[in-house]
């Protein structure tokens, strides 16, 4: 089973230490006759920032960008499972505190996915290693 993703890209830019790749994310369109037209965000270009010798790329040169597998996963797990987790256990602590009018909850459950979201940009050089590209 192979533990890697990749995708083709072109260099976009160079920085000192990193290089900027343009990818082209087409998940699900390699079959559908009519992706030429599309206009949904699934065939979407990205710009990827890779740590890499930026000595050994000129702005565009093609490259094959790779990633682990395990990556798709940690970023839904960060993204999605833990601020439902966050609303669906405001939800239930304050159903079992029926003196809380339902503004309060609501409130209440906006402030703490802010505050998540916050710590999670504060924490964005930690997950800048975690969710780290090399080119190949």
């Amino acid at each position: 089973m192979q533990n890697k993703i990749h995708y083709q890209g072109i260099v976009t830019g160079i920085q000192p230490d990193r290089v900027l790749v343009r990818i082209t994310d087409e998940t699900g369109c390699e079959g559908c006759a009519g992706k030429k037209s599309c206009s949904i965000a699934g065939n979407a270009e990205k710009i990827i920032t890779v740590p890499a010798d930026s000595g050994k790329y000129k702005i565009g040169d093609p490259v094959t960008v790779s990633g682990r597998n395990s990556m798709g996963l940690q970023a839904i797990f960060y993204a999605f499972i833990i601020p439902l987790a966050i609303v669906l256990i405001s939800l239930i602590s304050n159903y079992f505190y029926p003196g809380i009018m339902e503004i309060y909850a609501a409130i209440l459950t906006i402030l703490l996915l802010a505050v998540y979201y916050l710590l999670l940009y504060l924490c964005r050089k930690k997950l800048e290693r975690l969710f780290t590209f090399t080119i190949q």
